[in-house]
């Protein structure tokens, strides 16, 4: 089948039907996706308890110790040790995400269930972690010329209407939102490479982008409010956490104050709201690889037998 005729034949996703597919698909196989995510959940809230404990301890020790050196080297180690551990976490991180992904994509697509850990770690979950780490890279070759060509055009415009401050105001929030839109779009447009790896297409970088890439045109719109409509309730959930968040805090010091206390003691509502809030973002995450891969079943299905592929152990 050519890519015009492949084109042509593709369905148009409906969107509230879409969005309801997700929310079944979740709750039908609930326990299956709460068995691909308890691992990371718990290692969530083990590491939220640590920074609002024995991590936060640490680290205003290490920085009352530079103060009192007033030594900058002594500075410049701190940093670059937080800086390192930072960038440690944030790999290990996408690694894990990559692998909970391919669980996801796999037990919605081919009904596999999950290991007793919730993913498994081989060839495919290594693969899909190279791929995360080159679109990070080509996303950035990407925006960057974008980027810059946004600052030398802010700049011009400035130059030309500087008396006009809230024309300047408009004009970069007109750009932003055009790159916004745009990193939307091709996000969407390519997101389709995440369940092929799951399932084993053959191919390259460029040939799964370029698959991917034709897949999902003509549904590019429809996917991104399908995605938006499922994820208004976790929105919703986290508008509300934040403004108890708020509320609670300000009543805490407020108490803390007046009583000749410490101010800290929010810090047990901090660390209530980030376990929470960390719950919420896994289940969003969840919400996003099964709306995913329900949408590139469908808009594959006319496109050769890719689901019935042999899956590796």
């Amino acid at each position: 089948m050519s890519n015009s005729e492949a084109t042509e034949s593709a369905p148009k996703l409906k969107i509230w039907g879409l969005v309801k597919e997700t929310y079944g698909t979740l709750f039908r196989d609930f326990m299956g996706f709460v068995q691909t995510i308890w691992l990371l959940v718990g290692l969530n809230v083990a590491f939220a308890i640590y920074q609002l404990t024995a991590g936060q301890e640490v680290m205003l020790k290490q920085m009352a110790e530079v103060q009192t050196s007033q030594d900058p080297a002594a500075f410049m180690s701190t940093f670059f040790t937080v800086f390192s551990i930072g960038i440690i976490i944030t790999f290990v991180f996408m690694f894990l995400m990559g692998c909970v992904g391919v669980a996801v994509y796999r037990l919605v697509l081919l009904r596999e269930k999950p290991s007793i850990i919730g993913f498994r770690i081989g060839r495919r979950e290594v693969r899909t972690f190279g791929y995360l780490l080159a679109f990070m890279v080509l996303g950035f070759l990407l925006m960057l010329p974008v980027m810059i060509g946004m600052a030398l055009l802010g700049g011009l415009f400035n130059a030309i209407a500087s008396d006009t401050g809230a024309m300047s105001g408009v004009f970069h929030f007109a750009m932003m939102f055009i790159v916004f839109s745009l990193m939307i779009m091709i996000s969407i447009r390519t997101v389709f490479v995440l369940p092929a790896l799951a399932m084993d297409q053959q191919g390259g970088l460029w040939r799964r982008i370029g698959a991917a890439w034709r897949s999902a045109r003509g549904n590019t719109f429809r996917m991104f409010l399908a995605l938006v409509v499922s994820q208004l309730p976790i929105i919703f959930l986290n508008f509300v956490m934040m403004t108890v968040f708020a509320i609670t805090g300000l009543q805490t010091i407020k108490k803390a104050v007046e009583s000749g206390g410490d101010p800290n003691m929010m810090m047990e509502t901090v660390g209530a709201t980030e376990i929470i809030m960390g719950i919420l973002m896994w289940l969003s995450m969840l919400l996003f690889w099964i709306m995913f891969a329900i949408a590139y079943r469908k808009l594959t299905a006319h496109d050769g037998d890719i689901l019935q592929q042999p899956a590796e152990a």
